[in-house]
């Protein structure tokens, strides 16, 4: 490998997953915004109906850190 085309590849971003229990109001939006200037953030909302549990073991495992709220 070049150091030429080593050096053109941007490093990954720190993938976070927050879990929210009770709905997006227990997160303020602001720290979410802040978070994604910096991560690739995503957002399951638990209380949402037809949840799939499998999907959710799964973005779980392919996040860096995982919050719960």
């Amino acid at each position: 490998m070049s150091s030429s085309s080593s050096a053109a590849r941007a490093p990954a971003r720190t993938r976070v997953l927050h879990l929210l229990a009770e709905g997006r109001a227990a997160v303020p939006g602001d720290l979410l915004q802040l978070q994604a200037a910096e991560f690739d953030v995503e957002v399951v909302d638990l209380s949402r109906p037809g949840l799939s549990y499998e999907a959710l073991i799964d973005r779980i495992f392919a996040s860096d850190r995982v919050v719960c709220w």
